[in-house]
């Protein structure tokens, strides 16, 4: 499966957290918008999910 360079770098980022984060504090980390990352997390939750995981999105938070 493909995923795009920018959803690579939020993946690894998201693996690398150890609490619960908000779309902000990611699009800060990677310096692209908020928007942005909501559309590369459709490709992260695909990859997360294809492993056997989840992604539990509520608001204000994420977890992985």
């Amino acid at each position: 499966m493909y995923i795009s360079p920018k959803a690579q770098l939020l993946l690894q980022l998201l693996l690398d957290m150890d609490t619960p984060v908000t779309n902000r504090l990611l699009a800060d980390e990677l310096g692209i918008s908020s928007r942005s990352v909501r559309s590369y997390m459709r490709e992260v939750a695909c990859v997360i999910e294809r492993c056997g995981g989840s992604l539990i999105n509520k608001p204000a938070k994420l977890f992985v």
